[in-house]
């Protein structure tokens, strides 16, 4: 058996919770995390171990998954794991970065990967269409049929055919709509036909479209389908209604085809004998699984022997992947003054949940600092902590929550005297606690222009964003009150206007608002251990339903959609013309998707 080294002893110790604030040096032994050397903290310094996002999911990357060995040179200081984002194929695998196996355990890696999901209730499974004398509707009453076109589609000797004629398509749609912006999607299907000996409309095909709704003079519009044609003995992978690849049909008729989709527009479509073809298509958030076609018996009176197309088995598995451009929805919020209405618009803005209900927090000027907390009818302002006698003006404000649910506000307040300080508060009783008396040194020293303050695990965790810098972090331990240095997500956060600090999925996001020119847009960066960070390519939220001129400060909070999928919720604020208004969106969730081999 192979030998733990001893930063792999250290990993499992804090895994099972053996250090009480979870620091450790090189040796593996714990240290004060409020204590020692601040220049040796970081990427690289000895001193500070990391702080696990999810220390369960973090036990898989420390080789406790059979599949994935343990690594050796791996240590929580982020060294080894910051070669999962560098670009290179550091070990001459092919694989570069998250592509990597001994990668993909880390929840950052999961992140806008369609490989990378988790299982879903199945849409569909139809081992046969096997009735006896049951009604089409009565048999697939399960999967809510909505038959369409006339004459309809019938059973034909426990297979599905369709009864379009010449004019209009004939089929059925089935199930609930299927986010395919999110979900993994795997069709398969077995068909049964009799090539035509001349010219003939009989086929069958089975895909997912947006319409929601066909009638009896129906033509399905397919974003994407498998059709069989029997006219031509050909099955073909249709995308956008066109013939993206014809196969030649050979070999036994009952084969099982597949048509396999993902949340980034890969489509793959095959057969064990036939091979297998790949093309693109466009994801929707609301597509519908369709199946239809034509037959020269559109009474659907008798069964057909001779030149006939069927559907003979259907299943449609699906997995929900963690797609962190997803967000739709947009929404302006209601925000009041009392009966007021507002219409704010921070450079800035938090938002946490505490207590039962959203709040929001946010600098308005440089004397004002806002609370809200949403009710009913929207978002209502409470009482704010009150600017220090020695604070010159607020630069900076957030909320955080910490683990027994209490309610902090943390702010950057420039002094009389010219220089800045955070100050923290506390909400007890409906009330905030008062300000402090004198400025002092926590040890943040990158102030920048915005702040993020997150609980997790009983430390403090700050984020500061500043243009010329990029993003920085620190870490508070447990019963300490002076923030250690952690490092910073340069270069590739360099030129950040603002940062959300979060944690969803086992993994810290820290959603950075970046500037092209004038418009605003935001981007994620992602980390299991606060150590090593990953830029998650391209814009996570530049524009919206709403605002066509960019968005900035999104703040993310989780939220379930009342069926039991889990959704997260972003606050930010828009730019619609001259107007910047607070606004909402949403996005699903799935924080227990894994790769491949970890599902």
């Amino acid at each position: 058996m192979t030998s733990l080294s001893p930063r792999w002893l250290a990993i499992l110790a804090l895994l099972a919770g053996c250090s009480a604030d979870g620091f450790f040096d090189d040796a593996g032994a714990p240290i004060d995390a409020g204590a020692g050397d601040l220049d040796a903290m970081g990427p690289g310094r000895p001193g500070f171990g990391g702080l696990l996002a999810d220390p369960d999911r973090s036990a898989e990357f420390a080789g406790e998954d059979p599949d994935v060995p343990p690594r050796a040179d791996d240590s929580l200081d982020g060294s080894f794991r910051a070669t999962c984002y560098d670009g290179v194929d550091n070990d001459g695998s092919g694989a570069i970065d998250c592509a990597a196996a001994e990668c993909q355990t880390l929840a950052a890696c999961c992140l806008g990967q369609p490989d990378c999901a988790a299982p879903r209730p199945a849409v569909v499974t139809l081992p046969d269409f096997a009735c006896g004398e049951a009604e089409l509707e009565a048999c697939l009453s399960a999967h809510a049929p909505r038959l369409f076109g006339s004459p309809a589609p019938f059973l034909d000797e426990g297979g599905l055919a369709a009864g379009g004629d010449t004019a209009y398509d004939s089929g059925l749609l089935l199930g609930e709509p299927v986010d395919l912006v999110t979900d993994r999607v795997r069709i398969e299907a077995t068909f049964d036909h009799t090539p035509c000996a001349d010219v003939c409309l009989e086929s069958v095909a089975v895909g997912f479209t947006e319409q929601p709704d066909l009638g009896d003079q129906a033509h399905v519009e397919a974003g994407v389908a498998l059709q069989l044609a029997a006219g031509r003995n050909r099955m073909h992978l249709l995308v956008a209604g066109r013939v993206m690849h014809a196969f030649e049909l050979t070999g036994p008729t009952d084969e099982r085809w597949f048509l396999e989709l993902t949340p980034d527009g890969r489509v793959l479509a095959g057969s064990p004998s036939h091979g297998v073809a790949e093309s693109t298509f466009t994801p929707q958030t609301s597509m519908t699984l369709v199946v239809w076609g034509h037959s020269r018996n559109p009474s659907g009176g008798m069964p057909t022997t001779e030149e006939r197309a069927r559907l003979t088995s259907l299943s449609v598995s699906r997995e929900a992947c963690e797609m962190p451009a997803s967000w739709r929805s947009a929404r302006s919020l209601p925000i009041f003054d009392g009966t007021t209405p507002l219409q704010d618009a921070p450079a800035h803005l938090g938002a946490v949940v505490a207590e039962g209900s959203v709040w929001l927090g946010y600098r308005l000027d440089d004397n004002v600092v806002r609370v809200l907390r949403e009710d009913v009818e929207g978002f209502a302002t409470v009482d704010a902590p009150r600017l220090p006698e020695w604070g010159a003006a607020w630069r900076a404000f957030d909320l955080a929550v910490d683990g027994a649910g209490q309610l902090h506000a943390f702010g950057i307040v420039h002094g009389v005297d010219g220089g800045a300080s955070v100050v923290e508060y506390v909400r007890e009783d409906g009330a905030w606690s008062p300000p402090p008396t004198t400025a002092r040194d926590v040890g943040v020293t990158t102030l920048g222009t915005s702040l993020s303050v997150l609980f997790h695990q009983g430390h403090a965790i700050v984020a500061t964003a500043d243009p010329a810098s990029g993003v920085h972090v620190w870490v508070r331990a447990p019963g300490e009150s002076f923030f250690q240095p952690v490092g910073d997500l340069a270069p590739k956060s360099v030129g950040a206007r603002g940062v959300s600090l979060s944690v969803h999925g086992g993994a810290y996001l820290a959603h950075a608002t970046m500037a092209r020119a004038t418009r605003e847009h935001v981007v994620l960066f992602a980390s299991d251990e606060l150590l090593a960070w990953r830029a998650v390519e391209g814009e996570v939220l530049g524009e919206t339903e709403l605002e066509t001129l960019g968005v900035r400060s999104l703040s993310v909070v989780p939220a379930t959609d009342g069926m039991g999928r889990g959704w997260l919720r972003g606050f930010y604020i828009g730019k619609r013309g001259a107007r910047e208004l607070i606004s909402e969106v949403r996005r699903p969730s799935a924080p227990d998707a894994r790769f491949g081999g970890e599902r």
